[in-house]
């Protein structure tokens, strides 16, 4: 290999681990000291990806248990307000049917006082 072919495989290399440091900083900026690096250099494990996935399914999993748990209230919410929405359409009946004979009384005693004699 000629040495101009060694010295830009050399720069290559540096510029390749700046980059990789400066990578490595920027991750450890974003997720803290959750990053100890990108790879390992023993054996190229990636720790950042087996963290990340241990994590996401973590989450996954409390976000799942959270969204089972507001189904279920909303579900029983849900039946209550049906419940409360059938008392209220009773009642809503009762009330119609008072206010009916409540006219009807009205109408019969408005015909009574009007057909009644004067002296009344």
């Amino acid at each position: 290999m000629s040495q101009k072919n060694t010295i830009a495989k050399e720069t290559e290399l540096e510029e390749l681990v700046r980059r990789l440091a400066e990578t490595e900083a920027a991750l450890q900026g974003l997720l803290g000291s959750h990053v100890d690096a990108v790879l390992n250099p023993l054996d190229g494990a990636p720790i950042l990806l087996r963290r990340t996935q241990a994590e996401l399914l973590r989450q996954h999993d409390e976000l799942e248990q959270k969204v089972e748990e507001r189904t279920a209230a909303l579900q029983r919410a849900n039946k209550e307000l049906r419940a409360a929405n059938e008392e209220l359409l009773v009642l809503n009946e009762e009330l119609e049917a008072a206010r009916m004979t409540i006219e009807q009384e009205r109408a019969r005693y408005r015909a009574l006082f009007e057909l009644a004699p004067n002296g009344y």
